[in-house]
Protein backbone atom coordinates (compact mmCIF):
# COMPACT_ATOMS: atom_id res chain seq x y z
CA UNK A 1 0.00 0.00 0.00
CA UNK A 2 1.02 3.48 -0.47
CA UNK A 3 2.41 5.45 2.60
CA UNK A 4 -0.73 8.31 0.98
CA UNK A 5 -3.26 5.64 1.36
CA UNK A 6 -2.48 4.44 4.96
CA UNK A 7 -1.71 8.45 6.04
CA UNK A 8 -5.60 9.37 4.75
CA UNK A 9 -6.92 5.86 6.51
CA UNK A 10 -5.74 7.18 9.63
CA UNK A 11 -6.44 10.71 9.24
CA UNK A 12 -10.22 9.31 8.60
CA UNK A 13 -10.26 6.68 11.55
CA UNK A 14 -9.47 9.86 13.92
CA UNK A 15 -12.42 11.96 12.36
CA UNK A 16 -14.49 9.64 13.05
CA UNK A 17 -13.66 8.44 16.72
CA UNK A 18 -13.64 12.20 17.55
CA UNK A 19 -17.37 12.45 16.28
CA UNK A 20 -18.30 9.25 18.18
CA UNK A 21 -16.83 10.72 21.03
CA UNK A 22 -18.29 14.26 20.92
CA UNK A 23 -21.45 12.75 19.90
CA UNK A 24 -21.87 10.68 22.86
CA UNK A 25 -20.74 13.63 25.00
CA UNK A 26 -23.48 15.84 23.17
CA UNK A 27 -25.96 13.29 24.05
CA UNK A 28 -25.38 12.95 27.96
CA UNK A 29 -25.07 16.64 28.14
CA UNK A 30 -28.84 16.52 26.64
CA UNK A 31 -30.08 14.01 28.67
CA UNK A 32 -28.79 15.20 31.81
CA UNK A 33 -30.34 18.85 31.34
CA UNK A 34 -33.04 17.84 34.58
CA UNK A 35 -35.82 20.25 35.05
CA UNK A 36 -36.19 23.92 34.92
CA UNK A 37 -33.58 25.88 36.06
CA UNK A 38 -34.14 28.70 38.90
CA UNK A 39 -34.70 31.17 36.39
CA UNK A 40 -37.26 29.47 34.64
CA UNK A 41 -38.96 29.46 37.81
CA UNK A 42 -38.74 33.21 38.77
CA UNK A 43 -40.61 33.43 35.02
CA UNK A 44 -43.17 31.07 36.03
CA UNK A 45 -43.76 33.06 39.25
CA UNK A 46 -43.68 36.31 37.66
CA UNK A 47 -46.42 34.60 34.86
CA UNK A 48 -48.49 33.59 37.50
CA UNK A 49 -48.73 36.72 39.37
CA UNK A 50 -49.70 38.50 35.99
CA UNK A 51 -52.35 36.31 35.53
CA UNK A 52 -53.99 36.59 38.49
CA UNK A 53 -53.94 40.34 38.62
CA UNK A 54 -55.79 39.99 34.91
CA UNK A 55 -57.88 38.03 36.42
CA UNK A 56 -58.92 40.21 39.40
CA UNK A 57 -58.89 43.15 36.96
CA UNK A 58 -61.69 40.69 34.54
CA UNK A 59 -63.65 40.01 37.77
CA UNK A 60 -64.35 43.85 37.85
CA UNK A 61 -61.77 44.13 40.88
CA UNK A 62 -58.97 46.13 41.84
CA UNK A 63 -56.30 44.40 41.99
CA UNK A 64 -54.26 43.88 45.25
CA UNK A 65 -50.99 46.63 45.37
CA UNK A 66 -47.28 44.81 46.46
Amino acid sequence: MDPIVIVWTLFATFILIGAAVSGVLWIRRSLRMDGPTQQDRRQEEKFKMLLEREVTIMKGKKPQQR
